[in-house]
């Protein structure tokens, strides 16, 4: 994503709904992006200025993520998130950049279902796409989220102050006062109007400028918004939070962001010391005997500034290794990049010396499989269209059992490792289909193809790539009524009696593995979050016999996480592959699945299952 240098034209109340497309098919919107400022370098402080939002929503959710991308090193994150369920608080945050987040301001509930807003930050942040998990202390009813980012923000602590604000019933809700020590602070606010009919108006406060909406979440009866505004003038300050139509249940909370000191803003990286702790590094996985890892290397202060002219190295353990060092030192962002790979499938160790410092993030890749050949591969790198694809030109697939073809797409913009094309199922919104107990939007709803194997066999070793929207859920909200068990049956292996299967989303936290004769041996507790928007990779050993012959062991992204061994099956042989059978309930969303790459082999690949 291009960041818009120059004047942005920004609308000036609420509702900003920025979500569109197939973003809004996600769980996410359209980013809004906002003019960079440049840090005030020697010449005095800089403004805390918007730069970019998202927003994202969950029903029923106990982890809750959202994606921003094109972050630049050095700014300021601001998360702003809602939620209905009573009780439900804050457990972590976290980020897949290993950055800290503070939670600075939870408004108390204002009603009976619980509503809350809260706002936190993570300051002096890393550069690229980062995803943002919020986790509560159980599922809560709606969730959303507005992540924004922010230039020129103070990149010690960011904070100044803040406050918070609730009301049962009222027209408007004044904050209690928190003293802000800074002219030009940004005051972020995220307030939340639970009346459907009385949406938010534009708040107001002290020695506040123009006040602007950045972004709000889908999924409620009255989207809550995020919303910030420059204070010219330090003080004594409130914020006041007004609805439209009468009285509301509301929400508030208020953060203020602290002004850099100079060179501050997103600019680029300086001189100083590695320092081990601060510094990142980062290695792409898994990977194939032969194929490349990326190593990204970050060098940072101790305050987390990045360092620019840092020249680093690595080393990387076990043999069969080709390591290509990084060709320049670090640039503006603190970052440089190397490559390797390696022809021996293990597990291997980057070591990182940047600056003549020892870095303490020591990342693993996986390199496992072997030159063998698939038997059945489907990578969708041969379609040139939909149509084509639906067509099957190749004859793999039996299209007579496809299943709502009209909702699958070739997406010519997301890839698995490495791949430019993906087949993508876009689930509808089943809200509006009604249904309770185990009817209409409480009951099966699929979309769905199945591979044909070359042959029968009766032992197979199958590779699925997939990733989902990262709001995907297989919940439906607690008000449908719905007393179907909900789960996604997300991959079949078809035999001639009944399958082996992966079954994740079970009530939203558990999955299971089974096999012919033992579909569903249990619910276990899941160790993987199969629904968080990143590509997974699920690799299935599944051998049919009787007298304690058979087997059937699942492998998530390079780790065993269910084993059957010398169990027996009642099946004779298998015969294809079922990509996508039904949600048992809802979606309460649009939401995504992409199929990345399907590889099935009838000799060991060599991945260790078993």
């Amino acid at each position: 994503m291009n960041k818009r240098r120059g004047a942005v034209s920004l609308p000036q109340s609420w509702p900003s709904r920025i979500g569109l497309g197939l973003l809004v098919a996600l769980g996410l919107s359209a980013p809004f992006i906002g003019p960079r400022i440049a840090g005030g370098g020697s010449g005095g402080p800089s403004t805390p200025t918007f730069v970019q939002a998202v927003t994202c929503n969950a029903a029923t959710a106990i982890s809750h993520q959202c994606i921003i991308t094109g972050v630049t090193a050095g700014d300021a994150l601001v998360w702003g998130g809602a939620w209905t369920s009573s009780g439900r608080t804050i457990v972590s945050l976290t980020d897949t950049k290993g950055q800290t987040w503070t939670v600075r301001q939870t408004s108390n509930a204002s009603q009976s279902n619980g509503a809350k807003t809260a706002l936190a930050t993570a300051i002096n942040v890393a550069a690229g796409t980062d995803t943002v998990t919020v986790t509560y202390d159980a599922a809560t009813a709606t969730s959303g989220v507005v992540l924004a980012e922010y230039s020129g923000v103070d990149q010690t602590t960011g904070y100044d102050v803040g406050d918070t604000g609730t009301v049962a019933s009222a027209a408007s809700k004044t904050t209690a006062a928190a003293t802000t020590t800074h002219n030009n602070d940004r005051v972020v606010v995220m307030s939340f109007s639970e009346v459907a009919s009385r949406p938010l108006s534009t708040p107001t406060g002290t020695n506040l400028a123009a006040t602007v909406s950045r972004g709000s979440p889908t999924g409620f009866t009255t989207a809550p918004a995020l919303f910030d505004s420059l204070q010219t003038t330090a003080g004594s300050s409130t914020v006041t939070q007004a609805v439209t139509g009468g009285n509301s249940s509301i929400d508030v909370a208020w953060i203020a962001l602290l002004p850099g000191t100079g060179g501050g803003g997103g600019g680029g990286g300086g001189g100083g010391v590695v320092d081990a702790a601060q510094s990142t590094v980062t290695a792409s996985q898994p990977v194939a005997p032969s194929a490349t890892s990326t190593v990204t290397i970050t060098a940072k202060t101790s305050a987390g500034a990045p360092i620019s002219g840092v020249t680093a190295t690595y080393t990387v353990s076990g043999s069969g290794n080709t390591v290509n060092q990084p060709s320049l030192t670090t640039n503006g962002s603190g970052v440089t990049t190397g490559t390797f790979s390696s022809t021996v499938s293990a597990v291997k160790t980057v070591v990182v010396t940047a600056g003549g410092v020892v870095l303490n993030q020591q990342p693993t890749v996986t390199v496992s499989g072997s030159g063998t050949s698939a038997w059945l591969l489907e990578d969708f790198s041969t379609y040139t269209s939909t149509a084509n694809m639906i067509a099957d030109p190749r004859g793999i697939y039996s299209t007579g059992e496809d299943l709502l073809t009209s909702q699958m797409v070739l997406d010519q913009t997301v890839g698995y490792s490495g791949l430019t094309q993906s087949m993508r199922y876009d689930m509808q919104d089943q809200t509006g289909a009604g249904g309770s107990g185990t009817t209409g939007r409480c009951g099966s709803y699929t979309i769905g193809r199945n591979l044909t194997l070359p042959a029968h066999a009766t032992e197979i070793w199958v590779e699925v790539d997939v990733k989902t929207s990262p709001t995907f859920t297989t919940v439906a909200p607690g008000n449908w009524g719905c007393t179907s068990a909900a789960a996604y049956k997300m991959v079949f292996g078809r035999t001639d009696v009944s399958r082996f299967n992966i079954v994740p989303g079970i009530f939203g936290t558990s999955y299971t593995w089974g096999y012919p004769g033992n579909e569903e041996p249990a619910d276990y507790a899941l160790t993987w979050l199969p629904f968080d928007g990143n590509w997974h990779q699920y690799r299935m050993y599944m051998k049919l016999g009787g007298a304690g012959q058979a087997a059937a062991i699942l492998m998530v992204d390079g780790t065993v996480v269910k084993s059957f061994t010398n169990v027996t099956a009642s099946a004779s042989y298998l015969y294809g592959i079922a990509l996508g059978r039904n949600m048992n309930q809802g979606p309460p969303q649009n939401q995504s699945i992409w199929w990345g790459k399907v590889a099935v082999y009838n000799v060991n690949p060599s991945w260790g299952i078993p």
